[in-house]
């Protein structure tokens, strides 16, 4: 199974950059893995933005099926970590529980990479500016590869302005938007925003105050499930 393109969701352009090379002592054959895996990863965290399941499914297999050889015995329970998670999300019946996969696959990441003093640097393109509708969810899905990043690279600067930036973008619909035209053959409604909104301003402001690995993986999976809660019924979807 090959990776689809990672292109944006219709309402949330934001490309996520592989992270910097580091020097390995392993060479470049551990840093080529390490990069396939990342495709695949970001390839499953686009997947449950988007409430598409078997895309994420798909992606969590493919992490089980290439088995990272732990040529150093202090990877062993990093990469079982990292299995298990994928399991998760493989096994999961709803996109909110592969949310939950998903986030910990992060976080078995990121363990892993502060464990071995990897120092990863992801680029970031500028955060979107603008009150509509479309410019608010271009941040949201910045924030959402930042959050990410944050994890899987321990990174606390990071963390701390995505979690800012979903507490400060309240959401909301351009005045005289016609929600039944997005999603016309759904029961969508406004509501529907606005629960969202609330939960992922929730998840902003818990996350700012979130210091440990734990509460940030729980907040990720929090907001990665309440995104595709919100975009499924909207009918947004990736193009």
């Amino acid at each position: 199974m090959k990776p689809r393109a990672l292109l944006p969701l219709v309402l949330t352009a934001c490309a996520a950059t592989p992270p910097a090379p580091t020097a390995s002592p392993e060479g470049p054959a551990l840093h080529e893995t390490m990069q396939e895996h990342f495709v695949y990863l970001d390839d499953l965290e686009k997947a449950v933005i988007g409430g598409d399941l078997e895309q994420a499914k798909l992606s969590a297999q493919w992490v089980m099926d290439h088995h990272v050889e732990a040529k150093n015995p202090s990877w062993a329970p990093h990469l079982a970590r990292l299995e298990a998670a994928a399991g998760v999300v493989v096994a999961a019946p709803d996109v909110a529980q592969a949310a939950v996969g998903a986030a910990k696959i992060a976080g078995a990441c990121g363990t892993c990479h502060e464990a071995h003093g990897i120092d990863l640097s992801f680029g970031a393109p500028p955060v979107a500016t603008g009150d509509d509708t479309r410019a608010h969810m271009k941040r949201h899905q910045w924030a959402a590869d930042r959050l990410w990043d944050a994890v899987v690279g321990n990174s606390d600067a990071a963390w701390n302005e995505a979690a800012a930036a979903l507490a400060d973008a309240p959401l909301h619909l351009d005045d005289g938007e016609d929600l039944e035209a997005k999603a016309p053959s759904t029961d969508a409604s406004l509501e529907v925003v606005q629960e969202a909104a609330e939960v992922v301003h929730r998840v902003g402001r818990e996350g700012v105050a979130a210091k440990t690995r734990e509460d940030r993986v729980r907040a990720l999976g929090d907001f990665l499930s309440t995104c595709s809660a919100c975009h499924v019924p909207l009918g947004v979807q990736e193009r």
